[in-house]
């Protein structure tokens, strides 16, 4: 098996930027807190999604909500993808551009549409560009995936826990019942309303809060101790398997694109 996936940022549009090259690799069911939208470069991605079996090949944009739990990968052959992890501000001021409204769904995970998928997989390229270059490619591609198949909705947002409200988890289970019942059923409860089981869930929520902390300069071993995790190993194990990159890459990754921003501006 060889993986080779990068990272890289557009601080202006508040997006993440994965280019994933992977044969036979998969990766399990997590959710991010970004819109995750996408499309495939080459070869057919076969994932979930909110418990749906899809597919996406190449033409197709894939469209995640933020917090819906999806997989990722392929089983078989290689598989070329590139995906923007966008955050929720920026694509809510697209759509309130758009629509005058801050939510919006779509007509399912996997749309069909080559144009909007070629302009996404330009404006995601792994090509070196200014952040404002990025940003207007960035802007472009969506606005345009929203004007074609975006339907705007006053409420209907994915369920979700903040870290803070999760404490160290033992405020989950309170989430979805405090009425006598046995800790088995309330497990199951918070499984079905949430997609994952209350640990699992946890231990996503503090991998992405992990993100946030690494981009303000926190040391990964600060980082492991403050969300709880039993030590470093355990936190760059569960960091790589949502992110697929390890906490010490994606700090590299933050500095050299701070670096090259600092460039661009001097210029």
């Amino acid at each position: 098996m060889s993986n080779n996936i990068r990272w890289t940022f557009s601080h202006g549009a508040d997006t993440e930027i994965m280019h994933a090259e992977v044969v036979e690799h998969r990766f399990r069911e997590h959710f991010h807190e970004a819109w995750a939208i996408g499309c495939i470069e080459s070869g057919d991605c076969s994932f979930s999604a909110s418990g749906q079996a899809l597919t996406a090949r190449v033409g197709d944009v894939v469209v995640i909500p933020p917090y819906v739990v999806h997989t990722g990968g392929t089983d078989l052959g290689r598989l070329v993808y590139r995906m923007g992890y966008v955050g929720e501000d920026w694509f809510a001021s697209l759509s309130v551009l758009l629509f005058g409204a801050l939510r919006v769904r779509f007509p399912g995970t996997v749309i069909h549409d080559p144009p909007a998928a070629r302009r996404l997989s330009a404006a995601l390229s792994p090509a070196q560009m200014r952040d404002a270059e990025r940003k207007a490619f960035l802007a472009q591609a969506l606005l345009g995936l929203l004007a074609r198949h975006a339907i705007p909705q006053c409420d209907g947002e994915t369920p979700r826990v903040t870290l803070a409200r999760a404490g160290d988890g033992g405020n989950l289970l309170r989430i979805v019942g405090t009425e006598e019942v046995s800790r088995s059923a309330l497990i199951r409860r918070f499984t079905h309303r949430f997609g994952l089981s209350p640990m699992r869930y946890l231990r996503n929520l503090r991998c992405v809060s992990a993100k946030r902390m690494l981009r303000d300069g926190l040391p990964i071993s600060e980082v492991a101790h403050a969300l709880n995790f039993s030590d470093q190993a355990h936190f760059t194990r569960e960091f790589k398997k949502i992110h697929g990159i390890t906490p010490g890459s994606y700090r590299t990754v933050v500095r050299a694109g701070r670096q090259r921003r600092a460039a661009n501006l001097e210029l």
